[in-house]
C-alpha cells in the first residue's frame, strides 16, 4: 500500500479544489445558475475553440482548369443567346480552343456590331481598368474573347464558421503555392441595414505576422456605388463623402 506524506495529499487536494472552483463559471455559463453566481467570486470562463464550442471549418480551394472550363461554357451559352437576338448575327461554330472563345462572323459588315455586343457582355473588374473578357478581332472576321483575371486572387480560402449562427469567425487566404497570405478575424457583430454584419476585422499578414491591420466600420449607409469608383485610374481622385 502506498503511503504519501500528508503535505503532498493536501497539495493535490488544494489543486483539485482550485481547478473545480475556476471551472465553475464555464460550467454554469448559459444556465440560470450563472445569474446566481456571486459577483465577488471569479467570473473568468474558458475560451473554447470552435472544435469544442460547436463550430465548423470550411476549406475552399479553386481548381483553375475546372474554373476556366466552367467559365468558358457559361460564356459560350451567353454569346450564343446574344448573337441570336434581333438583329441576328450569323456566325460559325463557337470554339473554346486554347482557353479562349472565338467565332467567325459570316457577314464581314457585321463584325463591328458583333464586337460591340461582346463588349457589352463583359463586366468591369473591381479596382482595375480592365474587364473580365478581352474582345479582339483576328483575320478581319474572327472575334476572339480572352478571359482576364483580377489583379488579386486567392487560390484557397479556409474559413471557420460559428454553427450557431453561421457567422464567419476566422478565414485564411492562400496563394496558388499554398503560401499563407493573410488571416482575418471577424468581430463585433451588430445588426446593420437589416442583417448582422461584423464591425471589426483584424487582418494579420501571412508573411510578416507583426503586421496587423484593424478595420472598424461604423455609420452604415445604403447607397449606389458608381462604376467609376471601381476603376484603378479613379483611386487617386477618390474622396469619400
Amino acid at each position: 500500500m502506498l503511503d504519501f506524506p500528508r503535505w503532498k495529499v493536501w497539495i493535490v487536494l488544494l489543486v483539485v479544489l482550485a481547478g473545480v472552483y475556476l471551472s465553475i463559471p464555464s460550467l454554469i455559463a448559459g444556465t440560470p445558475l450563472a445569474s446566481r453566481w456571486p459577483s465577488y467570486l471569479v467570473h473568468s470562463k474558458i475560451n473554447l475553440g470552435l472544435d469544442l464550442a460547436g463550430g465548423s471549418h470550411l476549406l475552399l480551394e479553386a481548381d483553375q482548369r475546372d474554373a476556366l472550363k466552367t467559365r468558358l461554357q457559361a460564356k459560350e451559352d451567353e454569346i450564343s443567346t446574344e448573337l441570336h437576338r434581333d438583329p441576328r448575327i450569323e456566325v460559325g461554330d463557337i470554339s473554346t480552343a486554347d482557353g479562349r472563345l472565338s467565332f467567325l462572323v459570316r457577314d464581314p459588315t457585321q463584325v463591328d456590331a458583333a464586337v460591340e455586343r461582346m463588349r457589352k457582355l463583359s463586366q468591369p473588374l473591381q479596382l482595375t481598368g480592365n474587364r473580365d473578357w478581352d474582345v479582339s478581332v483576328v483575320d478581319s472576321a474572327r472575334v476572339v474573347l480572352t478571359p482576364t483575371a483580377a489583379d488579386v486572387t486567392y487560390q484557397g480560402v479556409e474559413m471557420w464558421l460559428d454553427t450557431g449562427n453561421q457567422r464567419p469567425v476566422k478565414a485564411r487566404f492562400y496563394s496558388e503555392s499554398r503560401q499563407l497570405l493573410k488571416t482575418a478575424f471577424y468581430r463585433r457583430w451588430r445588426d446593420e441595414l437589416g442583417t448582422s454584419r461584423p464591425t471589426e476585422v483584424v487582418i494579420i499578414d501571412g508573411l510578416n505576422p507583426n503586421l496587423v491591420t484593424v478595420m472598424r466600420y461604423a455609420d452604415f449607409t445604403a447607397r449606389e456605388i458608381p462604376e467609376s469608383w471601381l476603376q484603378r485610374d479613379y483611386l487617386p481622385r477618390f474622396s469619400p463623402e
